[in-house]
């Protein structure tokens, strides 16, 4: 990370120690917003990120606090912008029929790796929505360990909460994105199978 006296510089308004700060970190930001974001989209919310940053770097207490505390801004942004986008979207979503036997057994198995549901893109799709949806901290913490793929510890630090609540927490989000997932499929697939017995093509 940055030297602390040069983040301590760029508290005070130093734009010369500010800009140091930048470039060593505007690779690992984008590599970062890139697994939430279009590609089209990173680099206007990337400058929102800066523009933050600069703002409130103020408040930062502990310098040696730096690199989490830049994280979690730059995923209250992506997030922030992902929801804006959604609000946009129709509340469809598409999901071929052999897709389906995959997100019914990881509702039903709980051994079932997130990873494996996420490989597939309109599975991804259904997911993130349902994600950005959860109640409270769930769909943050859930992204950070199945999406960054964070540590514990790295998640704790970001959350700025014990490891052991991290665990806790990411288990109580599960259930959750398991129970909604098992809700839209029951909802969702009359429909979908009707539409396709009429000859018509994927909603």
């Amino acid at each position: 990370m940055p030297h602390v006296d040069v983040i301590r510089k760029a508290k005070a308004g130093d734009t010369q120690a500010f800009e140091l700060i930048v470039e060593e970190y505007a690779p690992e930001l984008r590599r970062f917003a890139c697994r939430y974001l279009d590609v089209r989209d990173v680099d206007d919310v990337l400058q929102d990120v800066w523009t933050s940053v600069w703002r409130k770097l103020w408040q930062l207490d502990d310098e040696r606090r730096f690199v989490p505390w830049l994280r979690t801004i730059a995923l209250r942004t992506c997030l922030n912008h992902r929801k804006a986008r959604a609000a946009k979207r129709r509340s469809e979503f598409s999901l071929a029929p052999e897709h389906w036997s995959l997100v019914e057994s990881f509702v039903a198995d709980e051994d079932t790796p997130v990873h494996e549901v996420l490989e597939d893109r309109d599975l991804r799709r259904l997911v993130s929505e349902l994600l950005d949806r959860l109640p409270g901290d769930y769909g943050t913490l859930l992204r950070l360990r199945y999406m960054a793929e964070m540590s514990y510890k790295e998640i704790a630090e970001i959350a700025n909460i014990p490891p052991a609540l991290v665990k806790q927490r990411l288990h109580q989000g599960r259930e959750i994105l398991r129970a909604r997932l098992a809700r839209t499929l029951k909802e969702s697939w009359p429909r979908l199978k009707a539409h396709r017995n009429e000859g018509g093509k994927r909603v």
